[in-house]
């Protein structure tokens, strides 16, 4: 059975890099500015997971049938992809906040620069 591509990406690959992404950054409200890096055990697994899955995804990615032409270039976006973020599951597993921001934007940088090269495809 497969699960089309648009469908990875909505399911598996967006949820997942939104859940490892949670870990880092700031936000601001009626209260104050709030610092996101996790604070408890399960925080930090939370972010190690959405890391985890990334990588997964990733690798689904590359299977056949899911590549896009020219294979080797999507092939290396995905790379990429997955490199950085197995460094973000890395910097969890130490529970490094500091790295979780710097990996963080790399992320979101390698994911901009495929979907720029690859626009996604509709969504489901």
């Amino acid at each position: 059975m497969e699960i089309p591509v648009n469908e990875v990406m909505a399911h598996v690959m967006n949820p997942a890099a939104f859940q490892f992404w949670s870990g880092w950054g700031t936000v601001e409200d009626e209260k104050g500015v709030h610092d996101l890096t996790p604070k408890t055990e399960a925080e930090w697994k939370y972010v190690e997971d959405g890391a985890a899955t990334v990588v997964l995804a990733t690798n689904v990615l590359m299977l056949p049938g899911y590549a896009r032409a020219p294979e080797a270039e999507w092939n290396r976006y995905a790379q990429d992809v997955a490199k950085i973020a197995m460094q973000g599951k890395l910097a969890a597993e130490k529970q490094d906040g500091a790295a979780l921001g710097k990996i963080g934007e790399q992320l979101d940088v390698a994911c901009d620069a495929c979907h720029e090269k690859f626009p996604s495809p509709s969504q489901p």
